[in-house]
């Protein structure tokens, strides 16, 4: 990359590093994907919260709760 010749250790710690990486990734895709999706609940629940109207229409007297 750089025109520096590196030596096998590097190349081998490289490897093995990126490796590692890229299965934590993996194994942490799916948290990423719940935390954005509460985040959007809790958002549209404090949305909901703060429009009377809206959470008349939903049934605030037939048990919704946006959280």
């Amino acid at each position: 990359m750089d025109g520096a010749e590196w030596p096998a250790e590097m190349h081998s710690y490289n490897e093995k590093f990126t490796k590692m990486i890229e299965s934590v990734k993996r194994r942490h895709d799916p948290v990423v994907t719940t935390v954005g999706k509460s985040s959007e609940r809790a958002v549209i629940g404090a949305h909901i919260r703060s429009e009377p109207a809206v959470f008349d229409l939903l049934g605030r007297d037939r048990g919704f709760h946006p959280d």
